[in-house]
């Protein structure tokens, strides 16, 4: 059986196309990849959250200054773009690129990323660069056809279920409401 990596965000993201992806009968892994996230507090409340469920894990390490230094190549602070804006593009980049890596030195056939039918970031970017990396790294990235409505149904129903931690921001300082 061939195996998938999956770069997850946050489980109620992963929640919200779960089953989606069972059908697909591949080896599941997920790939928490997230130095987007703004304090390791979040960050492994996210994780505690990912081990709800019965997936092999594999945890990137956290580095926040290593994601802001790749903000740099932003013509402006990146607290002056609004959120699904150029910082949200590098961001996708930056987190998918990771992905991809992993999976290619550790002989995974296929990548698919949670932030793919996001109801609040650029899926058609994040597709065309997960098709680009698949070139790249000669591994298939998965797309899914969901409706954002169906999916995020799906997810705050899964979410109750399991009583999941539903945060209100993607993770990132400059998308966080104060």
């Amino acid at each position: 059986m061939n195996n998938c990596l999956i770069h997850v965000c946050c489980l109620p993201c992963l929640l919200g196309e779960i089953d989606n992806l069972k059908e697909l009968n591949l080896n599941y892994s997920l790939f928490f990849s997230n130095s987007n996230i703004d304090s390791i507090k979040e960050f492994n409340r996210r994780e505690i959250e990912l081990k709800k469920l019965n997936y092999p894990i594999i945890i990137d390490k956290y580095d926040h200054n290593d994601w802001l230094n790749s903000l740099k190549v932003l013509k402006k602070d990146p607290k002056e773009y609004p959120e699904n804006s150029d910082r949200c593009l590098v961001c996708l980049k930056y987190r998918l690129k990771r992905a991809f890596e992993y999976a290619k030195e550790n002989n995974f056939q296929y990548v698919f990323s949670t932030l793919s039918i996001s109801l609040y970031k650029d899926t058609s970017f994040l597709n065309k660069l997960g098709l680009d990396f698949e070139k790249k790294y000669g591994i298939k990235y998965l797309t899914i056809k969901l409706s954002p409505k169906k999916w995020k149904e799906t997810s705050l129903k899964k979410s109750k279920e399991i009583d999941c931690y539903r945060q209100k921001y993607c993770g990132c300082e400059f998308s966080k409401k104060t």
